[in-house]
């Protein structure tokens, strides 16, 4: 219970929550410092590791491409790659213009009718205008007690009684 306390103390206490609370100072300062550090993360430091993994995948790709005789593997295969590709492509051009053919002027979609108010409340056995009654609460608590019982209260107000109805489980 006291962790519970502490805990939504501290939740509320947070900073976030209160920006007023900040000293305007203390506010340009952290603005101040974001902005520098994003200047040289942005000016300085990106381009220099950007420029590092060029120049070290240029490295690997001439020891590999050239000094190894890799490009003349690939060569070797591009026929194979090409052909590999051109035969997926007709593969998936294939399937596509089946289906096209296939559900030509045909609609499967089911249109599902709008639930009601009226619906809920006759599915879910509660009172007559609970639903529309609920819909105009700004915050709905649902809970389930009992067997195959569910509760429904506005959270603005703790003390009420709950509107109860029920479900079929399974």
């Amino acid at each position: 219970m006291v962790n519970e306390q502490n805990a939504k103390n501290n939740e509320d206490d947070l900073i976030i929550y209160h920006p007023h609370a900040l000293h305007p100072l203390r506010k340009g300062v952290e603005m101040t410092v974001t902005v520098i550090g994003w200047f040289i993360w942005a000016v300085l430091c990106r381009p220099l590791f950007l420029a590092f993994l060029w120049f070290l995948g240029f490295e690997i790709f001439y020891e590999h491409m050239i000094r190894l005789g890799g490009i003349k593997a690939l060569i070797d295969f591009a026929y194979l790659y090409l052909g590999t590709i051109f035969a997926m492509y007709v593969l998936i051009r294939s399937w596509n213009f089946y289906n096209a053919r296939k559900f030509r002027n045909k609609n499967k979609r089911k249109n599902v009718k709008d639930v009601t108010a009226a619906d809920l409340e006759d599915y879910f056995k509660f009172a007559p205008d609970t639903i529309e009654k609920a819909q105009g609460w700004k915050n709905t608590v649902v809970g389930f007690s009992g067997l195959n019982q569910i509760l429904i209260k506005e959270e603005s107000k703790p003390g009420s009684q709950p509107d109860k109805g029920y479900f079929k489980s399974g």
